[in-house]
């Protein structure tokens, strides 16, 4: 098994939050959390399920120069997970992970018709601040759009200590990293996972995290999708230099944003333009004829392409109820793009 802990030694970075409080004023049904311990660069945390246990021991990063590196042959090649033939109950079921000594809920979603011999692709989805697993599913109905070809992951993020509001702490020395690595090692243990169409989505707060993950989980995310990212400058260096050795490959991103969100626009055009800087795309942009409001970055590497998408809209997910913009589909659409196995 993949040991997904890739934390990085001798990195500092600073993360402010601009307003992005109260993303999610709707209640749902998820389970419950806990304040806990914090792991540190290079121990080790167990992740406990229902369905087995997992161990991961951290690590830490690689030197190197120049950006993003390319991605070995083999990381393109991940092949099926371990979970392959085993059966599976469709459907949306609760479930826990032990995080330093912490309970970690998530909801996981098994299409109807689930084939144990037909690997699938893994979505995980990051509710915004104030949100949960349920509301993300729920709310932004990705697995409308699925097809069957998809498992999705709903992740509930622990209480802030001062707000007592759900939210990520995308920190490099944050838990949460654990608690996405251990959820995705469950699913491919337990499940016919795709490994190379492992894909991340999230709204405002949920967005941030997702960015971050793009990075620090670049050899093992094939692309993501963050919508109205919370961020600022100093969430994401946006000088190669500073970065180099520690994003790990081309990542493809999807940003998109409405253009009634003052908060979230440099949160957004940063997201926007540290990928197409870093996976090497031209500056410039090309129309897509669908879905309107939607840009393509020129000349992207294969296994990076970098689209922007903006619509009238505050900072609400775009359901395509209320604009024209749909989010869900948009998202899904992107993943599906993606070949598997892509051998540069």
């Amino acid at each position: 098994m993949l040991d997904r802990r890739l934390f990085v030694a001798g990195v500092s970075i600073t993360f402010a939050v601009i307003a992005c409080d109260s993303d999610e004023s709707q209640t749902g049904t998820g389970g419950s959390s806990t304040v806990g311990g914090t792991a540190t660069n290079g121990d080790t945390s167990s992740a406990t399920s229902s369905g087995g246990t997992t161990t991961g021991a951290g690590g830490e990063g690689e030197g190197g120069g120049g950006g993003a590196p390319l991605k070995s042959p083999e990381q393109y090649d991940l092949g099926s997970s371990a979970g392959c033939g085993t059966a599976a109950t469709p459907g949306l079921t609760p479930l826990s992970v032990t995080i330093a000594g912490t309970a970690r809920t998530y909801l996981r979603l098994v299409p109807m018709g689930y084939d144990e011999t037909e690997p699938h692709g893994l979505v995980v989805v990051l509710h915004g601040s104030g949100g949960s697993g349920q509301i993300a599913h729920d709310k932004f109905k990705l697995q409308n759009q699925g097809a069957g070809q998809f498992i999705f992951l709903y992740p509930d993020a622990l209480p802030d200590p001062n707000s007592g509001e759900p939210r990520w702490d995308p920190t490099m020395d944050s838990d949460d990293y654990a608690f996405f690595d251990a959820i995705v090692a469950t699913a491919e243990e337990e499940l016919c996972i795709d490994r190379d169409r492992l894909f991340v989505t999230g709204f405002s707060l949920g967005a941030r995290f997702t960015s971050m993950l793009g990075c620090f989980r670049g050899d093992v995310i094939r692309a993501i999708a963050p919508g109205a990212p919370g961020m600022n400058a100093n969430n994401l260096p946006l000088v190669a230099e500073t970065q180099a050795g520690h994003c790990r490959g081309e990542v493809g991103a999807w940003v998109f944003w409405g253009t009634e969100d003052p908060d979230h626009k440099i949160g957004a055009e940063l997201v926007r333009d540290y990928y197409s800087e870093i996976n090497g795309c031209d500056p410039t942009r090309t129309p897509l004829a669908s879905p309107a409001g939607c840009e393509a970055y020129d000349n992207c590497p294969a296994a990076g392409p970098v689209t922007w998408c903006t619509y009238t809209l505050n900072h609400q997910w775009p359901d395509g109820q209320n604009v024209g913009y749909n989010g869900q589909k948009a998202a899904m659409d992107f993943f599906k793009s993606f070949p598997t196995p892509y051998l540069p």
